[in-house]
């Protein structure tokens, strides 16, 4: 089964690892998240039943998709950290104001870089209630843009994932 990871767990992420959950088609043992502060992880991670992780090194190398789902502000930090560990990964962005160029720009760097798709996604997602668009976009295919929409069309309870 796929594991998947999240950097930050704020109200999103939460949405989206409760949604996961709730739909049953992801197994919380299946689901690593990191955020700084550990003491709100482990509640969240009681909550939820996901694993919690020490490092973001831990949490990018125990899952095959990742979502950024930390602020804005903190990518370039998280990536300057573990850029290395998302080699050949699938990265799904949903921080706002993040678009190609500012990834492509900061992957540069690299030699094996990731996939990466960018999602909207709203908090509804907990209740199967989501409303999503998915751009393909960096080294990204049909293929995984399905399977980064498969994710989303988890929590909706019709056809509202929208690839554009």
């Amino acid at each position: 089964m796929e594991k998947i990871g999240f950097i930050g767990m704020g109200n999103m992420a939460q949405a989206l690892t409760g949604g996961f959950i709730k739909a049953g088609k992801i197994e919380p043992k299946n689901i690593f998240a990191y955020a700084p502060n550990q003491q709100k992880l482990a509640q969240n991670a009681a909550k939820y039943g996901f694993i919690p992780c020490a490092s973001l090194k831990e949490a990018v190398s125990k899952a095959d998709t990742i979502f950024m789902a930390c602020k804005p502000y903190q990518i370039e930090d998280v990536i300057s950290e573990v850029g290395r560990d998302f080699a050949n990964k699938t990265l799904i962005s949903i921080a706002l104001g993040w678009n190609f160029h500012a990834f492509e720009k900061i992957f540069s760097a690299y030699t094996e870089k990731p996939r990466i798709q960018f999602v909207m996604p709203n908090t509804p997602a907990m209740v199967a209630k989501e409303y999503s668009f998915l751009k393909r976009q960096i080294r990204s295919n049909q293929k995984n843009a399905r399977k980064s929409g498969s994710f989303l069309k988890i929590l909706a309870q019709s056809k509202n994932c929208q690839t554009i």
